[in-house]
């Protein structure tokens, strides 16, 4: 059994407590440093302090991608892996352990941390090292990130070593979802099929991608986090008034109608999170503002527009639920 520092977080510690599904920390963001965009980083203390600022009782954070082992690096990137090779021995090495190690320091008792899977290179590496960290540290699940890895989540179906590190470790999984080749929604179908045992969590709603909303409720294995409201639900206008095909067909004008809408359809489903810190982003030679992170705050008032029934759900029974278990069963909603 692991032996903590700190107790490990339960449900019934959790209680009615509100929970960001969807956090980052401990990392740096070297595509956005060098390339002079903010945030490029963020550390547990920091994380913790908005948490308590906005009333935030628990979040489930995953490290801040490098960019060092990514397919996707800039050149830039790629120069400066000589310097910190001897860290990263495989793929988010540096990465999760630093996010377990702050989370024991200066965490407080409130961080879920999750630790990255690449898809890329190195798995068996990869669960070797997880496995020595969850002797010491408390690790509540796991993040997959297609994008950075350049590679399709079906890559989990073609290795078996990774096929039954998942399955026999039961831990929830976090997935990245986007537009692009990798990151698809509806290409994961197979991958939760094959893990049906496995809870699974599509991030940023899926982009709300028409077939992978259409068969969503097929599934009692699969949740939804809606991070980053404000600014995805501003994206998805965007796609909705261009008349994006791929984008399910709804007006997403007004935020509040569309959480209701998503908690009507998919209730047992859906889990509030915001992408800390990447709430919002900018650079520095346009005229960036000053405060990008009171966007945390401004994402978590829109708790305070809805329904307390749909609070409760969305910001604390679901989360748990994906958390630590209980799977319902679950009834197609038309």
């Amino acid at each position: 059994m692991p032996v903590s520092i700190t107790s490990k977080i339960s449900r019934e510690e959790i209680g009615n407590s509100l929970i960001d599904s969807h956090t980052h920390a401990c990392g740096i963001n070297y595509t956005n440093y060098y390339l002079e965009a903010f945030p490029y980083c963020c550390n547990v203390t920091e994380l913790i302090l908005n948490m308590e600022k906005n009333n935030i009782g628990y979040a489930v954070t995953f490290p801040v991608v490098s960019n060092i082992n990514t397919a996707n690096s800039p050149i830039i990137d790629k120069e400066i892996r000589e310097v910190i090779k001897k860290y990263e021995s495989c793929p988010y090495y540096y990465e999760n352990l630093r996010l377990l190690k702050e989370t024991e320091i200066y965490g407080k008792n409130k961080i879920l941390p999750f630790v990255i899977i690449s898809l890329d290179s190195k798995v068996e590496e990869q669960i070797q090292h997880i496995h020595t960290l969850e002797e010491k540290y408390n690790i509540y699940g796991f993040k997959i990130h297609p994008s950075s890895d350049q590679k399709s989540l079906l890559s989990i179906i073609n290795n078996d070593t990774l096929m039954r590190f998942i399955s026999e470790n039961k831990k929830p999984v976090t997935i990245h979802s986007s537009f692009d080749d990798f990151s698809l929604p509806s290409s994961f179908f197979p991958v939760f099929e094959e893990l049906s045992d496995i809870r699974f969590c599509v991030a940023h709603i899926g982009r709300m991608e028409k077939k992978f909303i259409e068969r969503l409720n097929y599934y009692s294995n699969i949740w939804i986090d809606i991070s980053p409201l404000k600014k995805l639900t501003s994206y998805l206008k965007e796609q909705y008034n261009k008349k994006n095909d791929k984008v399910y067909n709804f007006d997403y004008s007004n935020i509040i109608e569309f959480v209701n809408f998503l908690y009507s359809n998919f209730g047992d489903k859906v889990i509030f999170g915001t992408d800390f810190p990447w709430v919002n982003c900018g650079y520095l030679n346009n005229n960036l503002a000053n405060k990008l992170y009171d966007e945390y705050g401004e994402n978590i008032k829109i708790l305070d527009l809805l329904d307390k029934s749909i609070v409760d759900k969305i910001a604390n029974e679901n989360t748990k639920d994906y958390l630590f278990g209980k799977v319902k069963e679950r009834k197609l909603i038309k």
